[in-house]
């Protein structure tokens, strides 16, 4: 179920809203902030005990832009992935989890974000992945691209502590870059993803040392959690 998105304003879950056009009836705009391109020529590799992800490169504003000469609008060039943040900054809840929706606007040009699952215990940036499949296409920096739209979540007692969490105002990828690796763990040739050293909880401490897994079973018993 759609929480309200005034509920989600009030309560501090979201904030960075510039515009009171922002709040939609079942979820909030949020704004194109910054840009990333991804190297797809560099060989992902993702696994259970690390993550080696392709680097991200900062994509400059470009200004040839033919109505505005103003360096304010992102050119995107078709057929690639790119990486999008917005200056919205998130925090869910427990009992909450959070989804993204491309603005039709967008989808009906060809262009797509897609982004995982908002956990409860998140904190960031709200952050997501622009493919550009229907061509080139040019987007003014603060473009309302996506939607945000939290959903109740029955409460498991798990909050997420992984390495997507980052403080306000950062990039994941360059707060990462700045988490040292664990000693004799493999180097990533992009942004590793580490967890986060935010405090658990005593209750999920607590799931962890009575639910344990391993490789060698076929399946993980109900309470694992993975935080990778």
């Amino acid at each position: 179920m759609f929480i309200n998105p005034k509920i989600a304003i009030n309560n501090g879950w979201i904030k960075g809203i510039k515009d009171l056009k922002q709040i939609q009836p079942n979820a909030i705009d949020f704004t194109l902030d910054k840009v990333m391109i991804l190297n797809t020529d560099v060989v992902a590799a993702v696994g259970e005990t690390h993550k080696t992800m392709r680097p991200l490169y900062p994509y400059s504003l470009d200004s040839s832009y033919p109505l505005d000469p103003v360096e304010t609008f992102w050119a995107l060039e078709g057929l690639r992935v790119y990486d999008g943040m917005s200056d919205m900054y998130v925090e869910v809840p427990e009992g909450v989890a959070a989804v993204l929706y491309t603005r039709s606007t967008f989808a009906r040009n060809g262009v797509f974000i897609i982004s995982g699952l908002y956990d409860s215990g998140f904190k960031g940036n709200i952050g997501f992945t622009i493919y550009t499949i229907g061509g080139p296409i040019q987007i003014e920096r603060g473009t309302r691209i996506g939607q945000i739209a939290f959903v109740k979540s029955d409460d498991s007692g798990l909050l997420y502590t992984g390495g997507w969490n980052h403080p306000e105002g950062t990039h994941y990828a360059e707060y990462r870059a700045t988490i040292p690796p664990p000693p004799g763990g493999p180097q990533a040739q992009g942004a590793r993803e580490q967890d986060s050293p935010l405090p658990k909880s005593d209750q999920v401490k607590a799931l962890e040392s009575t639910h344990k897994w391993n490789s060698d079973q076929t399946s993980k018993p109900a309470g694992t959690k993975s935080f990778i």
